[in-house]
C-alpha cells in the first residue's frame, strides 16, 4: 500500500519486523521462466545450418553459371570497400 507503519529517529540503529505484500502480477517470465532463452539457444544451430546451406547453394550456382540471372559474386573486400585506384 505504501503506508508508513513505523518510524525511527535520525541515525538510530534498529530493526523492523513485519509482513511484505508482494504484488500478484503474472508476467510471461514469471509464468514460463527461461523457456524463451532455451528455445532461442536450441534453434540457433538450425538457423545457422540453414544459412550455411543456402549460402553454399547460392554460391555454387553463381560460380558454375547454372542460373543465367545470377551475377558473379565479387570478393568480400570489394563488396564493402571501393577498389583503390590511382588519383588522376
Amino acid at each position: 500500500d505504501g503506508n508508513i507503519t513505523a518510524r525511527t529517529e535520525l541515525s538510530e540503529t534498529t530493526h523492523l519486523a513485519g509482513r511484505l505484500a508482494w504484488p500478484r502480477v503474472t508476467t510471461v517470465y514469471t509464468r514460463y521462466g527461461d523457456w524463451f532463452v532455451f528455445v532461442c539457444l536450441g534453434s540457433l544451430p538450425l538457423v545457422l545450418g540453414f544459412v550455411y546451406v543456402t549460402s553454399r547453394r547460392t554460391r555454387g550456382a553463381a560460380e558454375s553459371g547454372t542460373r543465367f540471372d545470377a551475377p558473379r559474386r565479387r570478393p568480400w573486400g570489394e563488396r564493402f570497400f571501393a577498389p583503390m585506384t590511382e588519383p588522376r
